[in-house]
């Protein structure tokens, strides 16, 4: 299943770096796609982990971490999809209905 779902996870970002392309000024989107790249990789790579490893210690208290608090820690977690899904999928919303009001000024 991993041969399906790892690259599965990876189709958002030719999009993604697609609408900031279009978004973005000519002169400043070197600069937007290395932002977006560092906060995107400072946020998975660090921030993250340490938020579940956090969640996770204090859901288990002081009998030590265990499954079932890493499992509470990745459901509260969770949600933070839809939240990224939403911010994701409204910037190019926006775009669309900016470029369609301009289309027939």
């Amino acid at each position: 299943m991993f041969w399906i779902f790892i690259p599965a996870i990876y189709f958002y970002i030719g999009p993604c770096m697609g609408l900031m392309q279009n978004l973005a000024p000519p002169r400043m989107r070197a600069m937007f796609t290395a932002w977006s790249l560092v906060v995107g990789n400072v946020f998975n790579l660090i921030i993250a982990p340490q938020g579940v490893g956090l969640l996770s210690d204090w859901f288990a208290g002081s009998r030590g971490a265990d499954a079932g608090s890493l499992r509470l820690a990745l459901l509260v977690l969770a949600p933070t999809g839809f939240w990224a899904a939403y911010h994701f999928a409204w910037p190019g919303e926006r775009s669309s209905r900016i470029r369609n009001a301009h289309r027939f000024m």
